[in-house]
């Protein structure tokens, strides 16, 4: 049985768009797993990886223009905490 808090988490993540950041391994496994109940991220922010990961597209975070209406999911392993703050100022 679900409790309140699940409840109002999936319908948070049921409304929103999203974007993964990290195409590596971890990013491939996040995808593998992701619920179908929430979208699937809408593209991949990575900065040495090209192409997809799981049908996904990857784009050069580096490249990118932040979007207020995109929630933001980093997916990535060993990463210092200073690079994690780093990537969401770039992203506002």
């Amino acid at each position: 049985m679900e409790n309140r808090l699940d409840s109002e988490i999936r319908q948070l993540l049921g409304r929103n768009s999203f974007a993964l950041i990290g195409a590596g391994q971890l990013g491939g496994m996040t995808i593998d797993l992701w619920p179908e109940s929430v979208p699937r991220p809408k593209f991949i922010l990575d900065s040495n990886k090209t192409g997809t990961c799981r049908g996904i597209e990857i784009v050069r975070l580096q490249d990118y223009q932040p979007d207020s209406s995109v929630t933001y999911l980093i997916s990535a392993f060993k990463l210092p905490s200073v690079k994690v703050r780093e990537i969401f100022d770039l992203l506002g």
